[in-house]
């Protein structure tokens, strides 16, 4: 008696030949065990923000007839420096707002002492860019002391009234409390750090750049832009922070890679360079830039193999930007760039369109057509603020501190023959909160003698 498929073994079925009536339909083994087709990867394109509209430098600039298209785009690019600028309202605004912040802390922690880093240190700052803040505060180097602190300073900036809410962030590689102050203090969005002196260490290295190459911030400035509107400018979100870009500029610009004449990098605003510096810079870093096999030495003016860097740890991404900070030499600059894909893909694409791009005297807004750079009207808006409670004298005109309300005991509490204001609970005023204003309200000098800049971790008690 000939066996059917169900006396068979599995494998004996699936091993038979397919003309064989008793083996193991084939037709839907095929359909059963055939493996999905792979989805295509995403393709690593960069989305611009719709809100980024309007470019009211080029209100200003006249036409020039015999002006060629890279002479051109480099009068736009100086154009639109000088439209980013900090106006003299905008200077006197960060300052003053600055220095009520230091004092609000100072407050706080008697012992800190704050300063400025990063982009408005260099006037590199956009004119919605954050202002970067470290607190050096002796005693605090632990992680969770930094934690804790930021919480407490948080605590203390809502309750002097410098804002609303801040929010801290304290599971990033480096915890910071972010803020934008209340409206009559400017709208300003700070990042404040407790001892990440790296940063701060670098300013006086990047200020000297700035000072030997004229070619640096114009073309720094431009790129934050550019990088701003494809949401490709923060480390937090993968992509390349401020100070990255800064050492990409430099390096590119050490190296001179197209090989220009020495004049067009180093007298780049006499010489009208500007433009084709910023064409150079796009096709370098989009496709030129051995990614696999070298990094970025600002210090030693040169690219150096990864390979002969013991601190670099690719994670198994041979392509990852690499970049030694100017201050320690074993930190990787560029190792929270993942969107780097995309940032090479944007670079490429906007290059490629700049050289097709056809100058006419009707079409003279290359920055814009081409969408390098252009603002939002959020920040054509707040820039009139800031002139507005500048010149009507609204500037840190702060509301009165809000009062606390009293915690009445429950009705049925028996008073025992005691008054109803005794009746009255209030509860401990949590060190934490202390505020600034109440301090020079009350003419405290803040010697430091009371609780005021103490901080309670666990099993432990510390001043700062």
């Amino acid at each position: 008696m000939a066996s059917t498929s169900h006396s068979r073994s599995l494998l004996e079925r699936i091993s038979s030949d397919p003309s064989d009536p008793w083996a193991y339909d084939h037709c839907a083994a095929e359909e059963t065990f055939q493996p999905r087709p792979r989805r295509p990867k995403r393709k690593q394109e960069p989305e611009i923000d719709s809100e980024y509209l309007y470019t009211p430098w080029i209100d200003a600039m006249k036409v020039k007839g015999d002006e060629s298209k890279n002479q051109r785009l480099h009068d736009e690019i100086v154009a639109y420096m000088a439209y980013v600028q900090p106006t003299s309202q905008e200077e006197t605004t960060r300052r003053q707002v600055y220095d009520f912040i230091k004092k609000t802390v100072k407050g706080r922690f008697h012992r800190s002492e704050m300063s400025l880093f990063g982009s408005v240190a260099h006037d590199l700052c956009l004119p919605d860019g954050d202002l970067d803040v470290v607190i050096r505060l002796p005693g605090v180097d632990d992680q969770n002391d930094k934690k804790r602190v930021l919480f407490q300073l948080a605590s203390a900036l809502t309750t002097s009234g410098v804002t609303k809410e801040a929010q801290v962030k304290h599971f990033a590689r480096v915890p910071v409390v972010t803020f934008q102050t209340v409206p009559n203090l400017g709208s300003l969005n700070f990042d404040l750090g407790i001892n990440n002196t790296d940063g701060f260490a670098a300013v006086e290295t990047i200020s000297s750049y700035l000072r030997k190459m004229p070619a640096l911030r114009p073309l720094v400035l431009v790129l934050k832009s550019f990088l701003k509107q494809r949401k490709l400018n923060s480390a937090a979100t993968s992509g390349l922070s401020s100070y990255a870009v800064t050492c990409m500029a430099i390096s590119f610009l050490q190296l001179n890679p197209a090989n220009r004449p020495s004049e067009s990098i180093d007298k780049a605003l006499e010489s009208g360079s500007l433009g084709t510096i910023l064409m150079d810079f796009l096709h370098y870093y989009g496709t030129t830039f051995p990614y696999d096999d070298s990094y970025i030495s600002v210090n030693q003016g040169k690219l150096l193999p990864k390979e002969s860097a013991d601190w670099i740890n690719d994670n198994g991404r041979r392509d990852r930007l690499v970049i030694q900070c100017l201050v320690d030499p074993e930190n990787d600059v560029g190792k929270s760039a993942g969107k780097i894909e995309q940032i090479k893909v944007a670079f490429r694409e906007v290059h490629e369109t700049l050289s097709n791009f056809t100058y006419t005297t009707t079409s003279t807004n290359i920055l814009g057509s081409t969408n390098i750079v252009r603002i939002t009207q959020k920040t054509i808006d707040q820039r009139a603020h800031i002139s507005d409670i500048v010149d009507s004298g609204k500037l840190l005109a702060l509301p009165p501190a809000p009062v606390r309300e009293e915690h009445r005991l429950p009705r049925s509490y028996s008073n025992n023959g005691h008054s109803q204001k005794s009746n009255q609970y209030r509860p401990r005023r949590d060190d934490s909160y202390h505020s600034e204003r109440d301090s020079l309200r009350h003419g405290s000098s803040g010697s430091g003698s009371g609780h005021g800049d103490r901080y309670h971790p666990a099993n432990k008690r510390r001043r700062y």
